[in-house]
């Protein structure tokens, strides 16, 4: 089992070239078995900006990536397609909170400066946001069970559904 939380952009298409020859080379060093499983995390952020906050959006709803993660619907397209030789799953977590060093941390930031000012009201990169957040051992207790199911789940996961704002 192959998972991959890391953000390495440029270096993906390495990472997934590689994967699949793993996966190769398992299934002909098999008479029978399981594929080699691959999770990769993505996130919720290529659901770009939705200019209804009722939309719901989930894992059927088609990508519009916001620009800085615009190469992650190409990487996650890739890694499905080598669903001959990998059983893989793609996540999409939302903010994920608990521990320190998250992107999370650096979005709360200036919130966390307006209110000090008395603002009732703060602007995160030049807009209003609405997110849905998720803890850290929420999202390992939900690896494991994909974990547990690779093979027999659905290929992609935003989880849990993302509502976005104006």
């Amino acid at each position: 089992m192959i998972i991959d939380s890391s953000d390495v952009r440029q270096d993906m298409g390495k990472v997934l070239a590689e994967a699949k020859r793993l996966g190769e080379a398992r299934l002909k060093g098999l008479k029978r078995g399981p594929k080699l499983g691959f999770i990769l995390f993505s996130g919720s952020w290529v659901h770009g900006d939705q200019p209804d906050a009722r939309d719901i959006v989930n894992e059927l709803t088609a990508p519009t990536p916001f620009e800085m993660v615009a190469w992650r619907p190409a990487v996650e397209n890739e890694l499905l397609s080598f669903n001959d030789v990998l059983d893989a799953v793609v996540i999409r977590p939302t903010m994920v909170y608990g521990g320190s060093g998250s992107l999370l941390s650096m979005i709360l930031a200036p919130i966390a400066a307006a209110v000090k000012r008395g603002a009732s009201e703060a602007k995160v990169l030049g807009r209003r946001i609405e997110f849905s957040v998720i803890h850290k051992d929420d999202v390992a207790d939900f690896t494991l069970k994909v974990v547990e199911k690779v093979g027999n789940s659905f290929p992609s996961f935003s989880f849990p559904f993302d509502f976005r704002g104006r």
